[in-house]
This record gives C-alpha cells, sequence and structure tokens, in this order.
C-alpha cells in the first residue's frame, strides 16, 4: 500500500498508523506501507517513525520526501491501492495522480478528495471499521487475482482524465467562446 503527505496534523497519520495497528492479523502481515513525505516531527507530533514504532507496525518503509518521480510511479505501480487520510487539500494531487495509474484510491470523505473521486469511493474520514473493510477488500481482491497482480482500473484512468490540463484548457475556452458569441 502507498501513503503519500507528510507529517502534518491535517494528513492524519496517526489516525492511519491506528487503523493498521488494528487490522486482523491475517490482513496485517499481508500489506506493506510504503510511505513517501517529509516524516519528521511537525506542530509537536512525533515523527512517523515514532508512531510506526508506538504502533508496533514493522511492515512500514518510510522513503522520504526526495523520491523522483519516477520511483514514485514505480511505487504507484506496484503497490495495491493509495491510502490517503488527509482531512484538508488544497487539489488534492495524489489521489488523481493515484487514478491516472490505474490504482485504487482509499481516501477521507472530506474537501477536496470528495469532490474529484468516483462516487461511493470515499470512506468516512473517522471510521476506523470502513477503513479496515476498504483496506480488507483491497487484500482479498489481489488475492483472488491469479497471478497476484494488480492491473490498472481503466475507469479510473478514465475518471483521472477529467481532470488532465488539456481538458480544463479545452473546457475553459469553450466557456469563453459561449460568452463571446
Amino acid at each position: 500500500m502507498l501513503v503519500v503527505g507528510s507529517n502534518d496534523p491535517r494528513k492524519r497519520m496517526n489516525f492511519l498508523c491506528k487503523v493498521i495497528a488494528g487490522l486482523p492479523d491475517n490482513i496485517c502481515s499481508q500489506i506493506h506501507i510504503h510511505h513517501v513525505g517529509n516524516s519528521s516531527a511537525n506542530s509537536g507530533l512525533p515523527a512517523i517513525s515514532e508512531m510506526v514504532k508506538l504502533h508496533g507496525l514493522d511492515n512500514w518503509t518510510i522513503h522520504g520526501s526526495s523520491v523522483s518521480d519516477e520511483y514514485l510511479m514505480t511505487l504507484r505501480l506496484k503497490c495495491d491501492a493509495l491510502l490517503f487520510p488527509s482531512a484538508s487539500e488544497g487539489f488534492g494531487y495524489p489521489p488523481i495522480e493515484s487514478m491516472a495509474a490505474g490504482m485504487p484510491v482509499v481516501c477521507a470523505n472530506l474537501p477536496s478528495h470528495n469532490e474529484l473521486m468516483p462516487n461511493g469511493v470515499c470512506t468516512p474520514p473517522d471510521d476506523e471499521t470502513a477503513w479496515t473493510k476498504a483496506i480488507t477488500s483491497i487484500v482479498e481482491l489481489y488475492h483472488s487475482n491469479k497471478p497476484h497482480t494488480r492491473k490498472p482500473d481503466l475507469e479510473l484512468i478514465e475518471h483521472a482524465q477529467n481532470y488532465d490540463n488539456a481538458v480544463f484548457c479545452k473546457r475553459l475556452s469553450e466557456s469563453y467562446s459561449s460568452i463571446l458569441t
């Protein structure tokens, strides 16, 4: 599983650590978290590495914030889903970029992600049971595929194309043209 985000309180890494630690043993033992982002202590919070230790997680790798775009894309293609519990985003690039790679996304049902995601994809932000079910479903889907690989979700790719800059520019141009004619 991929996690993209800093240790800023609004990114809710402590919530995610709590959810992962609370997963049933048979699920938790089958996943590995790849975290990309600044993991240092911020706003008085412990560093993410401390949170991971506090919750007894040994299935969490911190890659830091200076990974290349190519490496981040490699993680998107190799991981089974993006976990994105953030409570506040400007635009919310990680979910859109992950969908564009055909990667399932589990994100909090909060602005701005709930404005960008397909219907039914967002998860109640503070409902640990809902997050557990979403993660469990992803693990079960992985094991139902033979061979055990994640195929890109073409519907997610198509949905993400709605947010492509070329699409935005075309729609903006059409709007201006309709006003001027």
